[in-house]
């Protein structure tokens, strides 16, 4: 359920983060959102979770092209540091 909760939790606060213009900030709920959905560990999928995890991805993107260059640097530092060598969809 931990889990379950991750996947929501940061896709709704990546969403709200968006409208107010904080990219910065929703490009790192989206991302933690797609990487607790795709290496989580799930019984079932919830249609929500499957809706928020699969759609993360595009979003983190979307985020992503609205940010400058070094800071799209600094997100992809901080992800090497967090996930090491799992690679992005």
């Amino acid at each position: 359920m931990p889990q379950t909760l991750d996947v929501i939790n940061n896709y709704e606060s990546g969403e709200q983060s968006a409208q107010k213009g904080d990219f910065l900030s929703a490009a790192r709920y989206y991302r933690d959102c797609y990487y607790s959905f795709e290496f989580g560990e799930f019984s079932i999928y919830p249609d929500i979770v499957y809706k928020y995890g699969t759609s993360a991805g595009r979003k983190y993107d979307d985020c992503l092209k609205k940010l400058p260059k070094g800071t799209r640097e600094q997100l992809e530092e901080e992800e090497q540091e967090l996930y090491g060598t799992i690679q992005w969809c």
